[in-house]
Parts: structure tokens; C-alpha cells; sequence
């Protein structure tokens, strides 16, 4: 998924935050032990700063995103 941070909880959060250089793209609390949130985030943004924190009340954790690659085509010969 382009332009999007993806965050994965394997327990409950509250009030948890994507940031980057001062600014919450996005808030949502993550209340299954198992679960996703995708956090989309301007195409220019996500270019100009791959790092962003990832926060709750309880954890803080810091992590780089890189924007994906199309596979190359096959060979044909």
C-alpha cells in the first residue's frame, strides 16, 4: 500500500499516534490484542521524512518506512 503507514498491535493501546516532525498524521485506539491500522499519509510527506514515531499512553517505538517497488516484468525471450 503506497503512501500509507501500517501499524500492527499485539496488545491494546489507547490513544496511539503516528508522528513525524511534530505532527499526528493520525490517532485511533487499537482495543484487540490482534490488530491493524493503516495511517495514510500525503505522498509528498511520506518523501520528504521516511521516519516516523509510532506512540501510545504506554510505548513509543520509532520506525522507517520506504516507499515499495513494482516488480520487474519477466524476461521474455
Amino acid at each position: 500500500m503506497e503512501n500509507a503507514v501500517m501499524v500492527a498491535a499485539r496488545k491494546d493501546l489507547r490513544n496511539v499516534a503516528v508522528s513525524a516532525e511534530n505532527k499526528a498524521f493520525c490517532r485511533c485506539d487499537m482495543e484487540k490484542k490482534v490488530s491493524d491500522e493503516v495511517c495514510c499519509v500525503e505522498g509528498e510527506r511520506l518523501n520528504k521524512t521516511n521516519g516516523f514515531t509510532v506512540g501510545s499512553n504506554e510505548i513509543k517505538k520509532a520506525v522507517v518506512c520506504y516507499m515499495s517497488v513494482m516488480p520487474a516484468p519477466p524476461e521474455v525471450g
